[in-house]
C-alpha cells in the first residue's frame, strides 16, 4: 500500500541561481507523468528528508564549500 503522506522523489539541487539545475522542473514534470510525484528541493534548504521516498542528488556542487549545511543523518532514514 503506498503511503499518500509521502512524496516520492526530492531533486536535489543548488539553492544559488548561478548554479541551479535548469533540467530539474521538466524532469520533476517528466516523473510526474510516469506517476510519481516529485518536488525540486535545495539541498541546503530547512528540508524533512523523511518526508520522501527517494532523494535524487541532481546539482549539489556546493555541498563542498559548506557540508555542515545538509543533514546527512536524515538521509539514513531513507535507507530503511
Amino acid at each position: 500500500m503506498t503511503d499518500l503522506r509521502r512524496t516520492d522523489v526530492a531533486l536535489v539541487t543548488n539553492s544559488d541561481p548561478v548554479l541551479h539545475d535548469i533540467e530539474a522542473p521538466a524532469l520533476a514534470a517528466a516523473l510526474e507523468v510516469a506517476g510519481l510525484s516529485a518536488d525540486v528541493v535545495a539541498w541546503d534548504a530547512e528540508v524533512d528528508w523523511t518526508a520522501y521516498r527517494l532523494a535524487l542528488l541532481r546539482c549539489v556542487s556546493a555541498y563542498p564549500a559548506r557540508p555542515e549545511a545538509m543533514n546527512l543523518q536524515s538521509f539514513e532514514v531513507l535507507k530503511g
